[in-house]
């Protein structure tokens, strides 16, 4: 049988933090840019489905949105090309 203190009072659960919190996918070339970006994506898209009348706010979200998805892009392609240009080096200069 339980005593009336212990039903009374509530465990705290500690709280870990994240370690894909920066990096949600686990991309490689996902950095702090692309974080940035989203974070700017994520506040124009809560503000527009909150009053979708406002045709200020969807001009803000579409920029962000397509700003957003060209910074992604961008990184992609730069991490892409960073890594050819390894694989080139290693072939040429350390070949098995």
């Amino acid at each position: 049988m339980q005593n009336a203190s212990s039903c009374m009072t509530k465990v705290k659960k500690k709280t870990k933090v994240n370690s894909s919190y920066l990096n949600p996918n686990k991309k490689p070339w996902f950095n702090s840019d692309c974080y940035n970006a989203r974070l700017l994506f994520k506040k124009a898209r809560n503000k527009y489905t909150k009053n979708k009348s406002d045709a200020e706010l969807r001009n803000e979200f579409l920029h962000a949105k397509s700003n957003y998805n060209k910074i992604k892009r961008n990184q992609k392609l730069k991490f892409k090309t960073n890594e050819k240009d390894k694989l080139t080096k290693l072939s040429k200069h350390k070949p098995i």
